[in-house]
């Protein structure tokens, strides 16, 4: 394991006690910097108040507590050692008594510890990196459970729709659900809005492509007729890369497949099937989409 060596020690009791003029700085600078609780504690402890405690004193007593077990407390030294490093003036000292002598002081003895600790530096930098890929880490984990709570809580509005007998209520209530899940999945959608001749049920963007969306919720397979109207509204779009996405719970008949897998057409079907093994985790919303678009163009079939 790496270690501090005593002369880069006592560097560090040597800056440790010029930095700052008066104890009472030097204590909340101490207690700022140290995360250990035990070492706070023995902080918290000394009766700073005492004219035997003066700063070399006890910055001998700490360091000196903390290099006898550098396996438990080299981060802790490491990071006092970044910490005085950071100083690159010191003005609070310009209000002291005799303040030339105690700046130099101060910049030489930083100095010196700068010069002693040049070689840990690679693992302060290490340190670093390791707690930042930890809060990434951290953080990642944290979106993740959330997209997956918010997901679960989708799925399940979605269960109590399909046990729900209320006919009328399920195509608007699945029109907020679809919005909410377009948001979760980041793409940046638009709640239902009227145009100058029809209705559209939604919209949003995925991967520089504007989708139009069609809902439907009936107890019979959508038919051809259907789709060929909401193609129509794309058609209508004035943006020449506009797509639609026509989501059937009970699916499409067969001749609409057929129809739309024999022509160029801008809708891609998605059934009840595909949403649900969206809301499962099985799939996200975007890759599904991407998925039937490839499908569409390459072989030429919903």
């Amino acid at each position: 394991m790496k270690t501090i060596k005593p002369v880069a020690v006592n560097a560090l009791i040597e800056a440790l006690t010029h930095v700052y003029w008066r104890k009472d700085d030097l204590k909340r600078f101490l207690l700022h910097t140290i995360s250990d609780n035990k070492i706070k504690g023995v902080v918290n402890s000394i009766d700073w108040t005492l004219r035997e405690n003066t700063k070399k004193v006890i910055a001998t007593r700490l360091v000196e507590i903390m290099s006898s077990d550098q396996a438990q407390h080299f981060n802790e030294l490491l990071s006092l050692i970044e910490n005085i490093l950071e100083f690159r003036s010191f003005q609070h000292l310009e209000k002291e008594e005799d303040s030339k002598d105690k700046i130099e002081k101060a910049t030489n003895s930083v100095r010196a510890l700068r010069e002693l600790s040049e070689g840990y530096f690679d693992a302060i930098q290490k340190r670093k990196e390791i707690e930042k890929l930890r809060e990434e880490s951290k953080l990642e984990r944290r979106q993740k459970i959330e997209f997956l709570n918010q997901l679960t809580d989708l799925r399940d509005r979605y269960s109590s729709l399909v046990c729900s007998s209320d006919n009328q209520r399920k195509g608007y209530d699945l029109e907020k659900l679809m919005f909410d899940l377009f948001k979760l999945f980041d793409l940046d959608p638009t709640p239902s809005f009227k145009r100058d001749f029809d209705q559209i049920d939604g919209a949003f963007s995925l991967n520089g492509t504007e989708y139009l969306f069609e809902a439907k919720w009936t107890t019979q397979p959508t038919e051809t007729k259907d789709v060929s109207i909401f193609n129509s509204k794309i058609e209508d779009s004035t943006l020449e890369n506009t797509l639609g996405v026509f989501l059937s719970i009970n699916g499409f008949t067969e001749k609409a497949k057929l129809k739309y897998a024999n022509r160029r057409a801008s809708v891609i079907m998605i059934e009840g099937i595909d949403l649900f093994s969206v809301l499962n985790g099985d799939i996200g919303f975007d890759e599904l989409v991407e998925n039937k678009k490839k499908q569409a163009a390459r072989l030429g079939k919903q």
